[in-house]
């Protein structure tokens, strides 16, 4: 039965290869950055994150069969944690408040006081900008 399904779909039992994992990555990164960086995308759907039972045995995941991650998700997971991740430390001089450019998404900020203490608070920016104001609490 394999032999027929085989034949009947060669691509059955695709091996992936460095060159493809090479190429995979690159498009990867080149696509991900275009919807990142469009304002009316919302989300990403990736089908197949392992290559295991992929579909028609395709090697399409982000991860190999035997669960070890591909180029393409080291160049991910890269792009996620460290380009596109907002982390900034500043010091507060007195006055209005922060100022900072940063990414969507949500936001957990610490502030340590002169007296030791530590305040700590959240909050998610909306897509129109603008400013907001942060509660802090122990």
């Amino acid at each position: 039965k394999v032999r027929e399904r085989k034949r009947e779909n060669p691509r059955l039992e695709w091996a992936t290869t460095p060159e493809w994992e090479a190429w995979q990555a690159e498009e990867v990164a080149r696509f991900y950055t275009l919807l990142f960086s469009h304002p009316a995308v919302e989300a990403i759907t990736w089908w197949n994150f392992t290559d295991n039972k992929a579909w028609q045995g395709a090697p399409a995941g982000l991860i190999r069969a035997d669960m070890t991650p591909k180029p393409a998700y080291d160049r991910l997971k890269r792009l996620i944690k460290e380009t596109w991740w907002t982390d900034i430390e500043q010091r507060w001089e007195g006055g209005e408040g922060v100022t900072f450019r940063g990414f969507l998404g949500d936001y957990a900020v610490e502030a340590r006081m002169p007296d030791g203490q530590t305040l700590h608070g959240t909050f998610s920016p909306g897509k129109a900008g603008g400013s907001i104001k942060v509660r802090l609490a122990r």
